[in-house]
């Protein structure tokens, strides 16, 4: 398999659970219960911990849309090397 074809697929794979209703439903509970519980925290570390948390949310998020997008850029790449474009 060529580069452009690895990352399509994983790119497909990242846009699926990104779009994957359960998943959204994840992103969104677990984004709700980090906030408040982070404004219920009555201690420096219990707001510390809860925003590592958040972090590694946002973290993951940004990674999955990221593989996504080299997905498609590498969709239309392969498109424009068949026609005999270049990239």
């Amino acid at each position: 398999m060529d580069k452009h074809s690895d990352k399509a697929r994983r790119g497909e794979r990242a846009e699926a659970l990104l779009s994957d209703p359960l998943m959204k439903e994840a992103f969104e509970t677990l984004e709700e219960t980090y906030i408040e519980t982070w404004k219920a925290a009555d201690t420096v570390e219990a707001r510390e911990n809860t925003h590592r948390l958040m972090a590694s949310l946002i973290t993951l998020k940004a990674h999955l849309t990221s593989v996504a997008l080299t997905g498609a850029l590498s969709r239309t790449q392969k498109r424009e090397l068949r026609r005999g474009g270049r990239w």
